[in-house]
């Protein structure tokens, strides 16, 4: 519980030097605009501290799943799609000259 506190401590500790940050750069309407939202500011670390649960728990889990590379090699994509592109080209050029020997036949 006493890390809780703590934890809760030092978010609401960054929440009020954002606050005094953004207090320093405003002119006198965002001044009242943070004066009208400082109601919000005991309930900004319970969302970080929500946010933190969210964001370690899929760090977690992430970590507890077995590592599996699913991708292929980059190196064989690139030599097989220039097979590929050969083959085609191929193909095409043997289906070229076949069309012109039609025409040239007698």
């Amino acid at each position: 519980m006493l890390a809780f506190l703590l934890m809760y401590l030092f978010y609401l500790l960054i929440d009020v030097t954002w606050i005094a940050v953004a207090w320093t750069g405003v002119d006198r309407e965002g001044r009242e605009r943070i004066v009208r939202t400082l109601w919000a500011l005991p309930f900004l670390p319970l969302y970080r501290m929500a946010i933190f649960w969210f964001r370690f728990s899929g760090f977690l889990h992430a970590s507890a799943e077995a590592g599996t590379w699913r991708v292929q090699d980059p190196v064989v994509q690139i030599r097989e799609g220039i097979q590929d592109l050969r083959r085609h080209l191929e193909d095409w050029w043997r289906r070229r000259m076949a069309s012109r020997m039609e025409k040239n036949a007698p």
